[in-house]
């Protein structure tokens, strides 16, 4: 958990608020959620993206591959 703190304070995050939702389990519900998301989707790489539940995107992209992901939902929606 200590690098876990370290990391939130480098990106000036308040550690012992941090601190106190790891503790508190708070997170545990969000973080299950997108672990059981990412199983449903059979994704294997981070990060990620399911856009309007019909689309994903997987690794760091560039600007052009999200409009052309938005613009084939947009199509594809009409």
């Amino acid at each position: 958990m200590e690098v876990i703190l370290q990391i939130a304070d480098i990106f000036g995050l308040d550690k012992h608020e941090v601190e106190e939702k790891l503790q508190s389990g708070r997170m545990a519900f969000y973080l299950q959620s997108d672990y059981e998301l990412a199983e449903h989707y059979e994704v294997k790489a981070v990060p990620f993206f399911v856009i309007n539940h019909s689309l994903i995107v997987t690794g760091a992209q560039t600007i052009p591959t999200f409009l052309q992901a938005l613009k084939k939902v947009t199509c594809d929606e009409s």
